[in-house]
């Protein structure tokens, strides 16, 4: 970024402060810097408990000189203009691992519904069979003492 010609700036500082959200909503501070020139090679990182959106803010000083086309000088001086701007998101593992998790045993409860059902339906038919084998062994045994005395 160069300024025009005839436009002098001098004195430039700035400080360059990253903000994230614990929990997704409170502001914490996790990163801040200041220098006179715009290389940034830092490093940092974000606590655990940070996730969301990592929002950034610039606070410029500068003054400026310029010369106007009938030769006069301007002097202009700024301070403090604050830019904030969002940077980058930042994922909560620990939740996209939790509702991975619910999932997982969420499937697991419908499987083993669809078992219990199947249980409920064998255990049916073994109540529907023995009534009947007792039902044949009743009628079985009532027909075997209820034989005619006499024969033809």
């Amino acid at each position: 970024m160069t300024p025009e010609e005839g436009v002098q700036v001098e004195g430039l500082h700035y400080n360059l402060t990253m903000y994230g959200f614990v929990n997704g909503t409170s502001k914490v501070k996790i990163y801040t810097t200041a220098s006179d020139s715009f290389e940034f090679t830092d490093n940092f990182t974000v606590p655990q408990q940070v996730y969301g959106v990592i929002y950034g803010e610039v606070i410029l000083s500068y003054d400026a000189r310029a010369t106007d086309p009938l030769g006069y000088t301007h002097e202009y001086s700024f301070r403090d203009i604050k830019l904030g701007f969002y940077m980058t998101p930042v994922k909560n593992v620990y939740l996209e691992a939790l509702e991975e998790e619910v999932n997982r045993l969420r499937q697991e409860h419908e499987s083993l519904g669809n078992i219990q059902n199947e249980l409920s339906s064998t255990r049916t038919l073994a109540t529907i069979l023995g009534v009947t084998t007792v039902i044949f062994l009743g009628t079985t045994a009532f027909l075997i003492f209820r034989r005619p005395k006499t024969y033809w």
